[in-house]
């Protein structure tokens, strides 16, 4: 066993090795990916091991009761349970989720946070390996009440308790980064982008977040402001109280860089694209959201 760790420790792409005894003599197989082509698999008389490993003691910590992480499968085998499940995906190349299927005690290992599509099934059990590094307490603070997030939804919708376990469920998801729960029905929408494609819009009986979020004063009321129109690239209107709260909404939004404030009924134009020339001289308050240089 020795000399066939000597030699995966000289060669280029050794990052695994299995021994084999044949003969009186120990067979040498060297791997160029960890836990070999898929998952290790029990096989009598075999034993294996990777170059580098980690047996620090690791709980279950962001375990979660009846979710499956559909898809995105490494390879699977059978397990006790979930903390040999974890320790599968240790040992295995590229593995950063798992799911346990308890009436098999099938392993899954995943090569994507949450799988393809994060699912609510009972007898099953899925986990990260690294959990969300955002605090659901922190993220609660990014609710906005009676506003959707329309579009760049994340394939499958969920059936939730409230919007807490719909922030969980982002945290979870591959690329979620912001999500609509829906009051009526109580249906979670994941979404790829903060706020949404268009950004935040009125809906009575929504309520959306994004999983990270600046609630600070906006920094642009101190800017120079335009009192015109900026004309073009809208992404949508609406109906606020300030120009605190449209440039607040315009911060939540991906794609928005500025926005129009119409002062006589405070409505609150957003902007897919920064200004350098005005127009259509009106009862506006305008401003870019990256004016340091103003």
């Amino acid at each position: 066993k020795e000399e066939c760790i000597r030699l995966c420790r000289d060669t280029e792409r050794c990052k695994s090795m299995s021994f084999i005894p044949q003969d009186g003599m120990i067979r040498c197989y060297m791997k160029y990916r960890r836990g070999g082509a898929t998952v290790p698999v029990a096989q009598a008389g075999t034993q294996s091991m990777n170059m580098e490993c980690n047996n620090s003691d690791r709980e279950l910590d962001c375990l979660r009761e009846d979710v499956n992480f559909r898809g995105a499968d490494i390879g699977n085998g059978m397990v006790t349970d979930e903390h040999k499940c974890l320790e599968m995906c240790r040992e295995t190349e590229g593995c950063v989720a798992f799911t346990f299927r308890k009436s098999n005690n099938q392993c899954y290992t995943k090569s994507q946070r949450g799988g393809s599509a994060l699912h609510k099934d009972l007898g099953y059990n899925s986990m990260n390996m690294e959990c969300s590094e955002i605090p659901l307490s922190e993220s609660m603070k990014c609710l906005r009440q009676d506003m959707t997030f329309s579009n760049s939804d994340i394939s499958y919708h969920l059936i939730v308790a409230d919007e807490r376990e719909c922030l969980r469920h982002c945290g979870d998801t591959h690329n979620c980064v912001a999500m609509t729960f829906r009051e009526s029905d109580h249906r979670c929408y994941l979404k790829s982008k903060l706020g949404g494609y268009n950004g935040g819009e009125i809906a009575l009986g929504h309520n959306s977040a994004n999983l990270k979020c600046d609630n600070s004063k906006p920094p642009q009321l101190q800017c120079n402001k335009i009192e015109e129109r900026f004309a073009g690239s809208e992404m949508h209107h609406v109906k606020v109280e300030s120009m605190d709260e449209c440039l607040r909404l315009c911060r939540d939004a991906e794609d928005c860089k500025a926005v129009s404030f119409r002062l006589q009924d405070h409505i609150c134009e957003m902007k897919r694209a920064s200004f350098e020339w005005w127009s259509i001289k009106s009862h506006y308050v305008s401003v870019n959201m990256d004016c340091s240089e103003n």
